[in-house]
């Protein structure tokens, strides 16, 4: 029989206020509330995966098979009722893992939820993982790291959460479907960062969300938002924010400072939600070229002559300034 997973507990004083959502029934957060914290975690599973993560001494070791969470709202009805309590102790739960704060203050319910998920990740860079093998040992429990360790557990795949007014304080409650923090089990896979949808095999049809480098399970929805316009930042695509012929990449900017990767070009941004999407642009440059990306509001066109301004080396010759005039396409040997 496997044992139940370890569940830990942090009161830390920071700064909740209620809001109105769609996604879920319950109203205490708003829809937004959910994709920033959903996106906290995807964000932070991110750096995990890539070897990115910081820790005491450099960066935790890059992971496989490490997949991109999706919002629930069956989790979400679950920490929010044991939020609502406002117990500072753990709920009994079956196969669901659960991360607790207690924040005393007032501020949003998305700085409190991206709060709370920041001061849990940070028991990777306070205390690190000890076991070279990545397994939850009870020395590597032991140390402080539960919060984190949850929050990376590699085979959760969902994840859902409320906040709760208590007294003066607030209680944040998340909970993570499949549970982490199984004893003597791998917090996540060591390996390289998925680059190929046969690399996901922990659910079957998974996806490579080759940006992210996390794998994402075949029944996995984003976050629809709608603008006040009607407008909706959501479509049919793997992550259900850009069209089904466009790829998704992480930016914090608007298309006109934001680089696509070569072969495609930006066609939409969504500051708040740290994302572009990009759309395929196979003309922009030849199979001989290299687009380099050149930031700011300007266009960026190539010199007379196609001399080096533009260009590094060895790819030193400027051939085109495609349609997205904001980078050039640059050649290694002019004559060719």
């Amino acid at each position: 029989m496997r044992p139940l997973p370890l569940t830990v507990l942090v009161f830390v004083t920071l700064i909740a206020q209620g809001a109105f959502g769609a996604m879920c029934p319950s109203t205490t957060l708003t829809d937004t509330d959910r994709a920033t914290m959903a996106n906290k975690h995807n964000a932070l599973r991110s750096t995990l995966a890539q070897g990115r993560a910081q820790t005491q001494i450099g960066f935790a070791p890059a992971g496989k098979n490490i997949y991109k969470l999706q919002w629930d709202c069956t989790l979400e009805a679950s920490a929010q009722a044991w939020a609502n309590t406002c117990k500072f102790e753990h709920s009994v739960r079956n196969d669901v893992g659960e991360n607790l704060m207690l924040i005393g203050g007032s501020q949003p319910t998305s700085a409190l939820l991206t709060g709370a998920a920041d001061s849990w990740w940070s028991e990777l860079r306070e205390f690190g993982i000890s076991d070279s093998r990545n397994i939850l040992t009870p020395a590597v429990f032991d140390r402080g790291v539960g919060h984190f360790t949850q929050m990376a557990w590699g085979n959760t795949k969902k994840l859902g959460c409320g906040v709760a007014k208590c007294g003066t304080s607030n209680l944040i409650v998340c909970h993570y479907g499949p549970s982490g923090n199984y004893l003597y089990e791998p917090i996540y896979q060591l390996g390289a960062a998925c680059k190929l949808n046969s690399e996901c095999t922990t659910y079957p049809g998974s996806a490579c969300n080759v940006i992210e480098g996390l794998c994402v399970d075949p029944a996995y929805k984003d976050i629809t938002i709608d603008t006040p316009g009607g407008i909706s930042t959501s479509a049919p695509n793997l992550n259900n924010r850009c069209s089904a012929t466009e790829m998704e990449q992480p930016s914090k900017a608007l298309c006109l400072s934001s680089p696509c990767t070569l072969g495609y070009t930006c066609k939409y941004s969504a500051v708040a939600l740290n994302y572009i999407c990009c759309a395929p642009a196979p003309n922009d440059c030849s199979s001989t070229d290299v687009l380099m990306y050149y930031g700011g509001t300007m266009p960026v066109y190539c010199p007379i002559l196609g001399n080096t301004g533009q260009c590094m080396a060895p790819y030193s010759y400027c051939m085109y300034s495609p349609s997205w005039r904001q980078n050039v396409c640059c050649r290694q040997n002019i004559g060719k």
